[in-house]
C-alpha cells in the first residue's frame, strides 16, 4: 500500500460462512413475537388504568 493511501471497509470484509440455525428456530422466533408483544400490550393496560385513577383523583379535587 502506498504511503496516505486510504483503505476502505469494503476491501478488509472476510466472507462469512452460513450458519446452521436449530430446527425449531422459526417457532422460537414466533413464540418470543408472541411474548414481546403481550409484555408491550399488558405494559400499555397498565398504564392506562394509572392514568384513569390520576384523572379521577384530580376530578375528585374540582369544586
Amino acid at each position: 500500500m502506498k504511503r496516505n493511501q486510504v483503505t476502505r471497509a469494503e476491501d478488509k470484509v472476510m466472507p462469512r460462512k452460513a450458519i446452521a440455525l436449530p430446527k425449531d428456530y422459526g417457532n422460537w422466533i414466533a413464540e418470543l413475537k408472541r411474548s414481546i408483544a403481550g409484555t408491550r400490550q399488558r405494559a400499555l393496560l397498565a398504564a392506562n388504568e394509572e392514568q384513569i385513577r390520576l384523572y379521577r383523583d384530580i376530578g375528585r379535587h374540582i369544586p
